[in-house]
């Protein structure tokens, strides 16, 4: 089943620092969409795998589980202000993930969902 790599995936992407982003400071901060195109992968632990944004509004994770297991899972994708909604295809359904875009530059993109958790990714270079 390719949900039970792809929840180890998103668990291992929490496990950065949690420091809460206050929200009157986010709620109107708009993003440029099209910064998030391209591959990136988690800063801290890039073995992972990485998570592809394409132009069109579909996402890409390709990771690595911790027994050297391998995956792939699609979706898409919409950035709305500053909240990324990924809602990827997994047997059985699929429910949305929305997180805060709290930090996007060229090289560096933090994810935080709504405890206030941060998943501070790198891009990937050439991508």
């Amino acid at each position: 089943m390719r949900w039970i790599p792809l929840a180890g995936l998103v668990l291992a992407f929490s496990t950065a620092e949690a420091a809460p982003v206050p929200k009157h400071l986010m709620k109107d901060k708009q993003i440029d969409p099209a910064k998030l195109v391209g591959k990136w992968t988690p800063k801290e632990k890039p073995e992972l795998g990485t998570v592809e944004f394409t132009r069109d509004g579909k996402i890409v994770m390709e990771f690595s589980g911790l027994n050297g297991e391998t995956g792939r899972s699609d979706g898409v994708y919409k950035v709305e202000k500053n909240e990324l909604t990924e809602t990827y295809d997994c047997p059985g359904g699929s429910e949305p993930l929305t997180r805060t875009i709290s930090e996007l530059t060229d090289t560096d993109l933090v994810l935080t969902n709504k405890d206030g958790v941060k998943w501070p990714m790198v891009r990937v270079k050439g991508k």
